[in-house]
């Protein structure tokens, strides 16, 4: 049995997942670590990770390569998306990375990001039929991705997210509304797909706010209808009244914006919250390398 690990460095949070590979294609999480370290914040902001930010990523990375030794990880495979590839300091901060931990980071393009999603959706929701929309909402990028009887037949990755100012956020969220608009076939009622870590947790506050019995799927109204519930809160009212983690308060808000116009944009049958990630997509890669 090979053991492998997959880091996710996103511009809200850097994640390690250490996992079993049991037959081709298959694995089993064996530990999940996850930092908010929130690099965007400085990214977006000034261009480049200030010198704090460093300080946490290099702290972070040492504890991953202390984590991957004791797990005895054979492969690993670590990702960096939209803030890391804004920066303008970027290779300065990868260089280090490796030189502090022994990891080495690759830089991947929203395109290369929204297809290794759908790739691991297919395993997820293997009985995907007609036209699917994915919605893949991140710190610094959205990804959008139409499918048709499972297959990939458009994607595009936007710089809109949860991190990204909101100035630039609404002009590049009409975008993303012609873009669904210009791709949606005639007279088709579609399948919706959310993933991330915000829209995973929208899953546990339908259970909370409805009594749902499943946190994966959800329905139009009570998409709109959390986000009214969230919109006017601080996070530390968010924090109080539903029992979120702060570091999710302050970005939940902004990733339901965006979904709930996509949501009204699209109007769609049925909208599917899988418990899947950019991690996973690294693991479900490394076990069919076996």
């Amino acid at each position: 049995m090979k053991r492998v690990a997959a880091i996710d460095f996103g511009s809200n949070a850097i994640r390690l997942t250490i996992a079993d590979v049991i037959s081709t294609g298959k694995y089993k999480v064996v530990e999940k670590f996850r930092f908010p370290v929130r690099i965007g914040s400085d990214v977006f902001t000034n261009g480049e990770i200030g010198s704090s930010k460093q300080d946490e990523i290099y702290e972070v990375f040492r504890k991953f390569g202390s984590h991957i030794r004791y797990y005895h990880s054979e492969e690993t495979e670590a990702v960096a998306t939209s803030a890391l590839r804004d920066a303008k300091n970027s290779a300065i901060v990868i260089k280090h990375i490796e030189e502090v931990s022994g990891i080495k980071v690759r830089l991947i393009t929203g395109m290369e990001e929204a297809e290794l999603i759908s790739k691991v959706l297919a395993l997820e929701l293997p009985t995907l039929s007609g036209t699917t929309l994915l919605v893949d909402i991140g710190g610094g990028s959205t990804e959008l991705i139409f499918l048709k009887a499972g297959v990939v037949v458009k994607l595009e990755s936007f710089n809109n997210g949860t991190l990204r100012p909101v100035k630039e956020g609404e002009k590049i969220l009409a975008d993303m509304k012609s873009f669904i608009q210009s791709n949606i076939p005639a007279g088709e009622k579609i399948t919706m797909v959310g993933t991330g870590g915000n829209l995973r947790r929208l899953g546990k506050l339908r259970k909370k706010f409805f009594d749902a019995g499943s946190s994966g799927v959800i329905k139009k109204n009570e998409v709109i209808y959390i986000y009214n519930e969230l919109k006017d809160l601080t996070p530390v009212q968010a924090v109080a009244k539903f029992d979120l983690k702060l570091d999710r308060a302050e970005v939940i808000t902004p990733a339901l914006k965006i979904f709930s116009a996509l949501v009204e944009e699209v109007d769609p049958e049925t909208i599917y919250l899988p418990k899947i990630g950019l991690s996973d997509s690294l693991l479900s890669k490394l076990a069919n390398e076996v």
